[in-house]
């Protein structure tokens, strides 16, 4: 998800059939240069309710194993 800055470096065309763009690369292209401006905000809403998700799954298995690091402290 944080891909957009190294995806657009690296190539910024997509390549063949757009099979590289990275969904924020696709979202920028949606709303800048298609002029789809809804439709980009709907995608930027469910990438940030993806990454919510993920983060609340990751807090919850780290939860679940204790959360103690290597030194023994919790």
């Amino acid at each position: 998800m944080d891909a957009f800055v190294y995806m657009v470096g690296l190539n910024s065309t997509g390549g063949p059939g757009n099979s590289t763009l990275v969904m924020s690369q696709y979202l920028f292209r949606t709303a800048f240069e298609k002029g789809q401006f809804g439709l980009a905000s709907a995608m930027g809403v469910v990438l940030a309710v993806i990454t919510l998700l993920f983060a609340a799954i990751v807090i919850g298995v780290f939860r679940l194993i204790g959360g103690k690091d290597e030194g023994g402290r919790s």
